[in-house]
């Protein structure tokens, strides 16, 4: 029977490498490498640098318009339109010259527009969002930028096409995940049938044993992966992600406390959670994928703490916004590796890390909270633990 069942493992490993490569090769690359083309993270700050620069020009209206290829609108402290260039006219779909003197919701007939305008006003730092539609199918990104007595600059620029790639790969991951899944399930449930019958004391050498356990492991963690790569997905394209709940984020930890209790207790990690009692959000959200993030995030500073060691988990509000931090006393995050953890795929420093988690659970715990208006946050220091911080507004 031992070589049968070697045969039989063999044959797994090879299907499904050949399913990820068959499946990956179609159209991965080409996606991955046109959305890593356009970066919008870093667009409000190279946006406020470009403003510092200008604002020492005599005609800082001209600097800006010339040296940057977005819709350029400036705004008084009344927020009425005092110089707007010809491209935020062409965005906008408006006649040269028209948009002088109108207010934000005459300029943008939007009132999304301009709520995100207001609120970035008050935060009195450079802003951006970028999913407002403009009519027509079409997106744009909008950064407001406060210029000190002078005013506001707006930076309109179009995102349709990032909108479009993005919809692409969310497609190609649905139908990856889909397509990969039955047969990974299949291998699984074959794996686990082979390590059964290799189960018996002498059937077969303790060498192939384990490698089909190896199998079995992968193929479970393979499944994982398609699960969470379709939830990101879903995530990111908006689906169940509908913000009709009233949401208590004192009544979501409590939950997902709860839930991740008996990994703790296995892991021998004690979870204090500090209570201040009933924390209302203000507004309406989505409290099943609130407590999802959170839940990732417990799950990790579990997974890395020492046993009899303790993870924190701390609610707090102002007038503004609530807070949830998650602490714990484990290895800790290299200062390298904290720019990175919030991206896809990426686990940090792979020697230390423990249990093959698939480097997507903090990608979705940020897309999550992004989706509710709200930051995440890290902060770290090695070997002596990490605390995250969400952070979300109450309007």
């Amino acid at each position: 029977m031992e070589p049968l069942v070697v045969v039989s493992a063999a044959l797994i490993a090879i299907v499904l490498a050949a399913l990820v490569w068959r499946a990956g090769l179609r159209r991965g690359r080409s996606i991955a490498h046109e959305a890593a083309s356009y970066n919008a993270r870093g667009v409000a700050a190279d946006l406020g640098g470009a403003v510092a620069r200008a604002t020492d020009a005599r005609d800082d209206t001209s600097a800006l318009a010339a040296g940057i290829g977005s819709g350029l609108i400036k705004l008084d402290g009344d927020l009425r339109v005092t110089a707007a260039n010809e491209l935020a006219h062409t965005i906008l779909g408006r006649p040269a010259g028209s948009l002088l003197g109108k207010s934000t919701l005459e300029a943008f007939v939007d009132i999304h527009i301009e709520e995100f305008i207001q609120q970035a006003v008050a935060l009195i730092a450079p802003t951006s969002r970028e999913d407002f539609s403009i009519g027509r199918g079409r997106t744009c990104m909008v950064t407001v930028i406060p210029i000190p007595a002078k005013g506001y600059w707006v930076f309109i620029r179009e995102t349709s096409e990032l909108t479009r790639l993005r919809r692409i790969r969310t497609e190609f991951v649905e139908n990856l995940s889909h397509e990969l899944r039955t047969p990974v399930t299949a291998i699984g449930l074959l794996s686990e049938l082979l390590a059964s019958d290799t189960a018996t004391p002498g059937s077969t050498s303790e060498k192939t044993r384990e490698r089909i356990l190896q199998i079995e492991s992968e193929a479970i963690h393979l499944g994982q992966m398609i699960n969470e790569l379709l939830d990101l997905a879903r995530i990111e394209s908006g689906e169940g992600m509908s913000m009709n709940d009233t949401i208590d984020l004192d009544a979501v930890v409590r939950s997902s406390v709860d839930r991740l209790q008996p990994f703790a207790n296995q892991a021998r990690v004690k979870i204090a959670s500090h209570s201040i009692g009933a924390v209302p959000l203000g507004r309406e959200g989505n409290a099943t994928r609130l407590a999802q993030a959170i839940v990732n995030l417990l799950h990790n500073a579990i997974k890395f703490s020492p046993p009899e060691s303790t993870v924190e988990v701390q609610t707090s509000q102002s007038p503004d916004e609530v807070r949830i931090t998650v602490t714990d006393h484990g290895v800790g995050i290299s200062r390298a590796d904290l720019d990175r953890i919030f991206e896809r795929f990426y686990v940090a420093d792979r020697a230390r890390s423990k249990g093959g988690g698939t480097g997507l659970g903090l990608s979705i715990a940020r897309h999550i909270v992004e989706a509710h208006g709200g930051t995440i946050q890290a902060s770290s220091n090695l070997g002596e633990g990490s605390t995250f911080t969400v952070a979300l507004p109450r309007r």
